[in-house]
C-alpha cells in the first residue's frame, strides 16, 4: 500500500485545471504570482542522465521498501541556520505524504546509492500557512532534518532580482516516472510503470502568461516533461539558482501541456522567517 499512497498523495499532482489558473492569470500576492509555467524541450519524461549540477541540487524524499529505498518526491537542501539546524524545502503536497520513518538523501545519481548511512530522518515540517489542497496554491513547505545530510550542497534560492523570466531556458530534474501512469495505476496502484532509479534532467523554458494561455487553448507539441515522483524537485537556472519546485501538471504527465512550479522568489522571505536560513 505504500507505493499506492505515494502515487496518490506524494506524486506529481495529476489534476485537470482551468487554463486561467495554470497560466497564472492576473497575478496576486497569494496565488498566481507564486507559480512558474513552462514548456518542455528535453525533460524528465524522455530526459537524460543528470549532470553534476543537477546531482548537487536534487534531493530525494525516500521510503523504505524491503531492504532498499524508493523515492516519492524531490527536495532541495537549504543548509543550516545559526543554531546548526539543517533544513530542506519541497512541495507542501509532498509533506502531506511524509511518514515518520521516511528519510532524505542528497547528491546521488541513482536511488540505489541511498542507504541508512547516507540518508537522514526528519524532526519537524512546516507547510505554508496558505497551502490549499483543493486549489493547489501556495504549494511550499520546509522540513527540519534530524542531522546534516551526507553529500548535501546548500542551494542558492532565487530572489525577485534573480528570478527566471519568460522565455528563459531552465533545467528540471527528478526521479519520477519516465512514462505517464495509467488511471488504473493512479487510483488502484496496479499496472504502474517502473519508476526509474536514475536521476534524470531536462532543459525547458519558462512561458509567459499569454503563451501559456495559448498553449492550453491549442494543441501543443512536445515529448518531455515532469511526472509522478518529480514533485518537490528543483527547477534551476544555468548558474544553479533554484527558481521553482515541481507542483502540478495537467492530464497526468502530458508533456504537451505546461506544468506548474512553485515560484521560489515569492516564498523566499517566508522560508527565511521559518528556517532562519
Amino acid at each position: 500500500m505504500k507505493v499506492y499512497q505515494r502515487l496518490i498523495r506524494g506524486g506529481f499532482a495529476t489534476v485537470l485545471i482551468a487554463g486561467s489558473y495554470a497560466c497564472g492569470d492576473v497575478p496576486t500576492e497569494d496565488v498566481q504570482v507564486r507559480d512558474i509555467d513552462h514548456s518542455q524541450s528535453e525533460p524528465v519524461i524522455n530526459g537524460v542522465a543528470a549532470g553534476s549540477q543537477a546531482r548537487a541540487i536534487q534531493g530525494a524524499m525516500l521510503y523504505q521498501s524491503g531492504s532498499s529505498y524508493r523515492t516519492f518526491c524531490g527536495s532541495v537542501y537549504l543548509g543550516t541556520n545559526a543554531q546548526g539546524e539543517p533544513w530542506a524545502a519541497t512541495a507542501a503536497h509532498c509533506v502531506d505524504a511524509l511518514g515518520s520513518v521516511d528519510r532524505f538523501g542528497f547528491g546521488g545519481s541513482d536511488v540505489g546509492q541511498y542507504n541508512a548511512s547516507n540518508t537522514v530522518g526528519w524532526v519537524d515540517e512546516v507547510r505554508h500557512p496558505s497551502w490549499n489542497t483543493s486549489g493547489l496554491s501556495n504549494d511550499m513547505a520546509v522540513v527540519r532534518l534530524a542531522a546534516v545530510p551526507a553529500n548535501a550542497t546548500a542551494v542558492t534560492l532565487a530572489s525577485a532580482s534573480t528570478d527566471a523570466s519568460a522565455g528563459e531556458g531552465v533545467t528540471i530534474s527528478g526521479y519520477g516516472y519516465a512514462t505517464s501512469p495509467s488511471l488504473w495505476c493512479l487510483y488502484f496502484g496496479f499496472g504502474c510503470p517502473a519508476a526509474p532509479a536514475e536521476l534524470l534532467e531536462a532543459d525547458t523554458f519558462v512561458l509567459s502568461t499569454s503563451a501559456c494561455r495559448q498553449t492550453f487553448s491549442e494543441d501543443a507539441t512536445g515529448a518531455q516533461g515532469a511526472c509522478n515522483g518529480d514533485s518537490g524537485g528543483p527547477m534551476f537556472r544555468n548558474n544553479g539558482t533554484v527558481v521553482g519546485v515541481t507542483s502540478f501538471g495537467v492530464g497526468g504527465c502530458d508533456p504537451n501541456n505546461p506544468q506548474v512550479y512553485t515560484r521560489i522568489s515569492a516564498f523566499r522571505q517566508w522560508i527565511a522567517d521559518t528556517t532562519g536560513i
